[in-house]
């Protein structure tokens, strides 16, 4: 129990430093950089997540819009659908939004993030809703978007469940 305490500080840590940033290194941008904001960009997303014994992988597919609050700072709402092989016994639904942070040349961009996931299982019924915490990085080019993820499941405040880690590829249109 004391592991996943453990844990649990140093996620919260992360996304305390992760909102900090992201709330004073526009302002100080701006000052710097007369560059117009980026444009809204609509994305088409494949890809796979697994547990972390990467034991058995589940296909991705799903779509998210980067919705830009400045030159560095933007939103990703986005909804993914997964499932384990294509038998569809298996099927989950990921609806959620981060808040994320780039840096770099313009169409040759890194970002790093963090948010929250709802986790609905569509396949089989039995299975409870969840929240989950995202936190994400990655690369953003003219129209492609590579984003390698973590994913936690959170079932109580005092308790979680098993990690995911994943990679998807996004094709902008």
């Amino acid at each position: 129990m004391q592991v996943k305490e453990e844990s649990m500080r140093k996620l919260t840590l992360l996304f305390v430093c992760l909102l900090l940033i992201a709330t004073f290194v526009p302002k100080i941008n701006a000052e710097t950089t007369k560059t117009t904001p980026d444009e809204m960009k609509f994305y088409i997303n494949v890809g796979a997540i697994t547990y972390t014994s990467f034991d058995t992988f589940w296909w991705q597919i799903g779509a998210m819009v980067d919705l830009p609050l400045g030159n560095n700072l933007f939103i990703t709402p986005e909804v993914m659908f997964s499932g384990w092989r294509f038998d569809f016994e298996e099927l989950s639904l990921y609806p959620g939004a981060t808040i994320n942070l780039k840096f770099g040349e313009k169409s040759n961009e890194f970002f790093v993030g963090s948010g929250l996931l709802i986790y609905l299982v569509l396949a089989p019924s039995d299975v409870d809703t969840n929240f989950a915490l995202k936190i994400h990085g990655g690369y953003i080019g003219n129209n492609i978007k590579l984003t390698l993820f973590y994913t936690h499941l959170l079932k109580d405040i005092s308790w979680f469940l098993p990690d995911y880690f994943g990679a998807n590829i996004g094709f902008a249109l």
